[in-house]
Formats: C-alpha cells, structure tokens, sequence
C-alpha cells in the first residue's frame, strides 16, 4: 500500500483572471470564496455524495472466495445452529474464519454472523469451536479457547469430540498389524486406493497407536477424495502426541497424497503447513538474517517460502498471520530474536505468514556495516529445541494460540523473544544496544557486509 497521499497545495493564482465573484457592498467587498447561502446548500450536497460514494464499498469488485459461494447455504445453517449439523457448521466456521472479505459485510450481516459463530463456539465440538474462535476474533470478540468436552461418567453423550487416545495393543498384534500396513501402502502404490484404505483400516483396528497404519490411512483417505475422513485422521494422529506423530504431520505439507488438502484451513491448522512469504526490506545489509530465516523454515519443514525484496524500510521486524498458523506465531517470535517483532492478524493476500525483516543499521568506527540483528540462530542445538517445541504445539495447540492472543491484545503486539516467552518488552532502547555489542562480536560475518 502506498504511504503518499495526493495532498495538492495551494494552486496559483493568475492575476490576469477576472475576479469573477467578487462583489461589493455598502459594506466593503466580498472575500471571492464566500458563496451564499444557495451555493453553500448546493456545494454541501455535493460533498456529501463525493464522500459517500469515496466511503462505500466497491460492489463492482468480484468476490468468488469459497465463502463467497457458500456464503447463502452458510447462513442459513448459522441462522439455525441447533437444527444444522455439525460438519456442515464447522466447514462454514472454518471458510468465514479464512476467506470471508468483512469489507464487504454490513453491520447486520456481522452480528448475525456473529450469534452463529458464538453458538458453535459454545456448542459445537471442540475443533469446530476453535474454529470458530478464531471467526468470532475477526470480528472483534476476543474469548479463550474453550475447555475441551471430553466424554465423562454421566451418561450423557458429549457434544465436543473425545481427544483420540486408545489403549496400547499387545506386542503381537502389533507385529500383525504391521504388517497388514506395509500391504496396505503396496496397494495404495499400485494406485489400488479401496483396497489399500481396508487393509490399513484394519492394521488400526489391531494396534490403534500406530502412527504409520494412521498417516497412511488419511493418505488414502485422501486420495479416495474423502476429505473428511482425511482430516479426522489427521486430527488423531496430531492427538497422539508423540515424536514420531509430528515428524509425520510435517511429512503431510509437503505429501503429494495431500495435495488437494493443501489449502484446506483444518490441514493447515492440524499439520502446521503454512505458505511463507519473507520480505527483505534492509536490502544488503538484511541479506544474512534472511538467510537464517530461509534454514529456519527449512529445518522445521516448511517448504512453501517465497522471498521478496521491499524498498520500504523498516527498523522493526513485522509478522502478519492468518488464523490457522496462529499456534506456530510463539515458535517463529522465539526464534527470530529481536525484541521489537510486531504480531498482527491478517486475512489478505494468498499467505498464512508474512515476515517483513527490518533492524536498525549503524556504522562502525572503521567504516563497516553492523546490523541489530541477524535473525534467528540456526545452530543445531537451537533447532533440535525448537524442532520439539513444534511437536508439542502441533500436539496441543491451545496454549500457544493463547499467548499470540494475550500478545495481540496489547497496544505494542510484540514478544520479548530475548528473554522468556509471552513477556512484555521493557527497556526496548537497552535491548537494542546489548544486540549490536552482540553483533560486533561476530566479527567478519556482519563487519564484511
């Protein structure tokens, strides 16, 4: 977006014009932009539509967004939560929450929008009432994530779904149900999708935790175009909680089995799959940090990353996020290391994430470039932490979504990702000088930019 705006001065006067409009009375003569009280009605009434037609919306832009095409079977679910059923509710959720332009929505059509995202948030089961939060936030409702239904010793039916957590198999069931996976995957190879769904269906009915029999069942699922079905399994899989869960949850962003899921809001938000775009707006002397960025994103298995050159310069880092990568925001703010990174949500353009690196820059007694900040530290030990602490957000997302949310709620909207997580920033001024003593100390890496 452009900064300018068009605010034309003054404009001369040729001395050589009629002075049309002026007059004169007994009174002296009249001030030439005076008009009377005819002229100002007229001018008044001319403003007024200049500005409202400035002020409306452009109806004449196209909005063909997924929530555009289901915008009137949505509301009418919304409209009647209680008698709607839950898929349905939840796909809505999920297309308001990533695609709906609010632009182009009116007060009215808000609010009843709002009363149908609030009753899933309250109501409906506990992915769909995530979802929904995250609607309900782009509307201005700020509420935490509701605590999860689990299924308890009432007798009544849950509303919300049971976290998926069956009991372990035995040792030789296991065995057996090992191998009916690896036929399984043979079939699926072969491109014979039914018969490969089956025989990893039942290897899951012999050992319930079996974090391959489970992938390669959503793969199929997947294939079979049963996008549902997909999902749910994906979902179990992150609910298992292990390592080895996760690793395959970041195998699926780049899986070719997932390729027709790979914009789905619920694939993005259960297996962390983000497009990434990074912005270098320091030119040169922003060329390193975006270079650790870039092996940052790599090593947590993000493929989908553009980088961009920016010539509007910036002294503060910026993130702009979409809903559904909002539980991956703690990790990258730790990461990045700089004390002053600004988190805002966003619902346009065609990435999850945006990064728009800035640090401040200063010569060097001896003439030499020396930045703020090289970005995040990409050294092994520092990733293999930060590799674990993405399984544990992918497993159990709601504590980071909180803090992004208590982040963002405050006027600055940044992390102090110097010291602990979640923590406001003070003495950003201190911060920032112990940085370039810190950069200095790298000596040739920076000094030579």
């Amino acid at each position: 977006m452009s900064r300018s705006q068009d605010n034309a001065g003054p404009q001369p006067v040729d001395s050589a014009a009629p002075t049309t409009g002026t007059r004169t009375s007994a009174r002296g003569p009249r001030h030439p932009l005076r008009l009377d009280s005819r002229a100002r009605r007229a001018f008044g009434c001319a403003a007024a539509l200049v500005l409202t037609a400035a002020l409306a919306p452009d109806r004449a832009f196209a909005d063909d967004t997924p929530w555009k095409k289901r915008e009137h079977e949505c509301r009418n679910s919304m409209r009647k939560a209680e008698e709607a059923s839950p898929e349905l509710l939840e796909q809505c959720a999920d297309l308001f929450a990533v695609h709906a332009r609010l632009h182009l929505m009116g007060g009215a059509d808000r609010d009843e929008l709002q009363r149908g995202l609030r009753w899933i948030y309250e109501n409906g089961p506990d992915r769909a009432s995530l979802i929904a939060r995250d609607g309900l936030f782009r509307l201005g409702m700020r509420v935490p994530v509701r605590e999860a239904k689990i299924a308890g010793g009432d007798g009544t039916t849950p509303v919300g779904r049971a976290r998926y957590n069956p009991p372990e198999a035995a040792k030789a069931d296991q065995k057996s149900a090992e191998a009916l996976a690896k036929a399984g995957v043979e079939e699926l190879l072969k491109k014979r999708y039914d018969q490969g769904a089956a025989k990893l269906k039942q290897s899951i009915g012999q050992d319930p935790r079996s974090e391959f029999a489970i992938y390669n069942y959503a793969c199929s699922q997947a294939l079979l175009k049963k996008r549902d079905e997909a999902i749910e399994w994906l979902q179990n899989l992150a609910d298992l909680g292990s390592d080895q869960s996760a690793e395959r949850l970041i195998r699926a962003r780049s899986d070719g089995d997932f390729a027709n899921l790979r914009d789905d809001g619920d694939f993005k938000r259960i297996t962390g799959h983000m497009k990434i775009k990074v912005v270098n707006t320091m030119g040169e002397a922003g060329e390193p940090a975006i270079a650790n960025i870039q092996k940052m994103f790599e090593k947590l298995g993000h493929k989908d990353v553009e980088v961009v050159a920016s010539k509007d310069k910036r002294q503060d880092p910026q993130v702009l996020f979409k809903p559904h990568a909002k539980a991956q925001v703690p990790l990258i703010a730790d990461l990045l290391d700089h004390p002053r990174t600004r988190f805002d949500p966003t619902d346009e353009g065609k990435h999850d994430l945006v990064i728009l690196w800035g640090c401040k820059v200063q010569q060097g007694e001896d003439g030499s470039t020396q930045v703020e900040s090289v970005g995040p530290n990409t050294v092994d030990e520092k990733m293999e932490a930060a590799k674990r602490k993405q399984n544990e957000v992918l497993a159990k997302p709601e504590q980071a979504i909180n803090k992004v949310d208590k982040v963002i709620s405050t006027p600055e909207r940044t992390y102090n990702s110097a010291e602990a997580m979640g923590k406001r920033v003070e003495g950003s001024v201190k911060k920032g000088e112990s940085l370039f003593k810190k950069v200095e100390g790298m000596g040739a890496k920076i000094n030579s930019l």
